[in-house]
C-alpha cells in the first residue's frame, strides 16, 4: 500500500520533470551532458587517485572541482527550463576578422525581420557566412566597455552556443 503510494507521488513529480526538460534546447543539452560526465569521471578518477596515494588535499580538490562541474550542468538545465536566455535567429551575412590575430571575431546577422545585428564570437565556433543559424545568448550580460578585447574577455559566458537551421 505505502509502496504503491510512495510511486504514484514519485511518478506525479517526477514526470512534469521530464516533459519540461525534453524543451530544452540541444546546444542547452549538449553542454549539460558534457558537464555531468566531466564531473563524474573528475570524481571517479580524483577520488580514486587521492585515496590511493593517501592525499585529502588531492581528494577534497576533487571533490570540489566535481561539484563545481556539477553545479554549472544544474545551472545550465535551470537557465534552459526558465528560459532565461536570449536567441537570434538569422541569418550570417558576413563575418570580419576571421584571419587577423585575436581572439575573436564579428558576425553580423540578418535577422528575420530584415534588421541587421553585430556581435563577437570566438573564432574556434564554426560559423560559415550564407547560412540560418539560432544563436543563444546570455540574458545576464555585463555592461558593454567599447573595448573589443576587453569586452569579450568580460562577456565569455554569455555566448551558449548555436545551432544550423536547415
Amino acid at each position: 500500500m505505502r509502496i504503491k503510494k510512495g510511486l504514484t507521488v514519485l511518478k506525479s513529480r517526477i514526470i512534469p520533470v521530464i516533459e519540461k526538460a525534453q524543451t530544452v534546447p540541444e546546444v542547452f543539452v549538449d553542454k549539460i551532458v558534457k558537464f555531468s560526465i566531466l564531473s563524474f569521471f573528475v570524481l571517479l578518477i580524483g577520488c580514486y587517485a587521492g585515496l590511493h596515494i593517501k592525499s585529502v588535499r588531492f581528494f577534497g580538490w576533487s571533490v570540489v572541482i566535481s561539484a563545481y562541474c556539477a553545479i554549472k550542468a544544474f545551472r545550465l538545465l535551470w537557465y534552459a527550463e526558465k528560459g532565461e536566455y536570449d536567441m537570434l535567429e538569422g541569418t550570417v551575412t558576413e563575418i570580419k576578422g576571421k584571419h587577423s590575430p585575436g581572439r575573436c571575431c564579428m558576425v553580423r546577422l540578418q535577422l528575420d525581420d530584415g534588421a541587421d545585428t553585430w556581435f563577437l564570437i570566438d573564432k574556434k565556433q564554426r560559423i560559415q557566412m550564407g547560412r540560418k543559424y539560432r544563436l543563444y545568448f546570455s540574458r545576464k550580460q555585463g555592461i558593454l566597455s567599447g573595448i573589443k578585447s576587453l569586452d569579450v574577455f568580460l562577456n565569455v559566458g554569455s555566448f551558449y552556443g548555436f545551432e544550423e537551421i536547415k
